[in-house]
């Protein structure tokens, strides 16, 4: 069974571009491109080079020469609607409760008095901590 991700709901090369602009968003929205690249282990996902370019040919993220040819800066410029992550709903297992027996609903008293707890309001306070 796959895990879900944010992600899920996008194609390939979509879900990788999302997972660049969110990681972009966490490193404050502006950093090198070797920053971000080792930041996201990119060497292990082939298809971080497609997505990164096509970030940049629609204009979600902004490139700046700083130094010498290598350095690259790059800006967040907005988040398409389209990649933010979608929550992950988890659904909750309705916890299964037994019906109360006959023979439990007739004892019930028994065991109450038996614990410490009576029928009234003074007496339903927890065993020892009576007045």
């Amino acid at each position: 069974m796959s895990r879900k991700t944010f992600f899920d709901h996008l194609p390939l090369l979509e879900k990788m571009a999302a997972q660049i602009v969110d990681r972009l968003d966490h490193l404050g929205g502006q950093c090198s491109k070797r920053q971000l690249a080792r930041s996201m282990s990119a060497h292990k996902k082939p298809m971080w080079p497609s997505a990164f370019e096509f970030l940049a040919r629609r204009g979600y993220v902004r490139l700046t020469a700083v130094g010498s040819r290598r350095q690259v800066l790059v800006t967040l410029v907005d988040i398409p609607k389209r990649l933010e992550p979608k929550p992950i709903i988890i659904k909750r297992r309705i916890k299964r409760r037994r019906p109360q027996t006959e023979w439990f609903k007739a004892h019930l008293q028994e065991f109450r008095e038996r614990d410490g707890y009576g029928s009234g309001p003074d007496e339903d306070a927890l065993p020892g901590t009576r007045g």
